[in-house]
């Protein structure tokens, strides 16, 4: 059995690293080379990161065979500021796994990442091989609710009816009908909050959060700096960032990202909201804004995941239909620093696509 050494990435694993993406089966070339610069603005730019490892590479004497990444963040919990991490990014290359080497570098990289986490770690977004191979090794599981709203009713109405003639008539007037319930539901009741385009975070932002943090719930404590790293400055940025004020003051932000994510068809996502969840004004009108990009551009559809209960209820009255959710894994929690009951409950979280890097790395 070849011996497999774990280590932390460092800057000259790159053209490694690189090379190995283009192994991968989810992306082209071009795909890869783009996946690998991502990689080294997540590994060797967190500005949350101060030294500790971002990635574990396994390796053996013909180099590196597989790696798992691990972003140091800060949370807010319960009033105060707590180290943790996200788990994100599980590879292992197809040589190595014809050898039968999947499993065991995986659980190698996991017990690393155990052993040199010194508080809790969360997973999210994780892809159905990588789930299966985390639950192997009884990480506490629940599931973060999703959500969806249909822009173009077209391809659903094809689904239902058989008889395409009939689905193109009754198109029309479906689209009529979810435009006047948008008007009823996100237009007007936005009325006083004005939203525009937020080209950098900034101390207004950091403040916001600061002020957010106690009605949010547990959440990646979001500075200024980190929220520029994350969908400003890093490479190939696709995220639109608006911002809502009311009476003057800032009162939120929403992202969002127009990746398509099927070939048919081109579906939105909303990445993150912060808002007060009591605000409804804000809520109703950061959400509006995004639903208004998304059809001026003819997506089919906007997806997202929220926890926070006040949260999806807002969603919810704004048409936004339950839909199939993301796993939440939780591993050391006895290293958490506050009660493992309370970082279980996922409810007590602002989870969304956007607190987990995992998205970032599709080119």
């Amino acid at each position: 059995m070849e011996a497999i050494r774990i280590r932390p990435l460092r800057p000259d694993d790159m053209p490694q690293i690189a090379a190995m993406q283009q192994t991968r089966d989810d992306v082209d070339a071009a795909g890869a080379a783009k996946r690998a610069e991502l990689m080294r603005w997540l590994a060797f730019h967190n500005p949350s990161a101060r030294g500790e490892a971002t990635y574990f590479v396994a390796e053996t004497a013909d180099g590196i065979i597989g790696y798992h990444g691990r972003m140091p963040l800060e949370f807010a919990i319960a009033g105060a500021v707590r180290r943790g991490y996200f788990v994100h990014d599980l590879y292992v290359t197809p040589p190595a796994r014809k050898k039968g080497l999947g499993f065991k570098v995986t659980m190698l990289i996991a017990q690393a990442i155990e052993q040199e986490s010194p508080s809790f770690f969360g997973l999210l977004g994780m892809t159905p091989l990588n789930l299966e191979m985390q639950r192997l090794f009884g990480y506490f599981e629940t599931a973060v609710p999703g959500l969806a709203k249909p822009l173009d009713p077209r391809r659903e109405l094809h689904k239902r009816f058989k008889r395409p003639k009939a689905a193109n008539l009754l198109t029309p007037f479906a689209k009529i009908t979810l435009r006047l319930a948008d008007l009823l539901l996100l237009d007007l009741p936005a009325a006083g909050v004005r939203v525009s385009p937020l080209k950098r975070f900034d101390e207004e932002v950091e403040a916001l959060n600061h002020r957010l943090h106690p009605q949010t719930g547990i959440s990646t404590f979001k500075s200024a700096a980190y929220l520029n790293w994350k969908y400003i400055d890093r490479p190939y940025p696709r995220e639109t960032v608006l911002a809502a004020r009311k009476d003057g003051r800032l009162s939120g932000y929403i992202i969002f990202s127009p990746t398509p994510y099927q070939k048919d068809s081109a579906v939105g996502i909303i990445i993150d909201l912060m808002a007060d969840p009591a605000d409804r004004r804000t809520v109703t009108a950061l959400i509006a804004a995004a639903v208004r990009w998304f059809r001026r551009r003819h997506f089919d559809s906007v997806r997202c995941i929220f926890s926070h209960p006040a949260l999806i209820a807002q969603f919810r009255k704004k048409l936004f239909f339950p839909t199939e959710g993301k796993a939440f894994m939780l591993g050391n929690l006895e290293r958490a620093g506050v009660e493992a009951d309370l970082l279980k409950d996922v409810k007590n979280w602002h989870l969304t696509l956007g607190e987990s890097d995992t998205y970032m790395l599709s080119p």
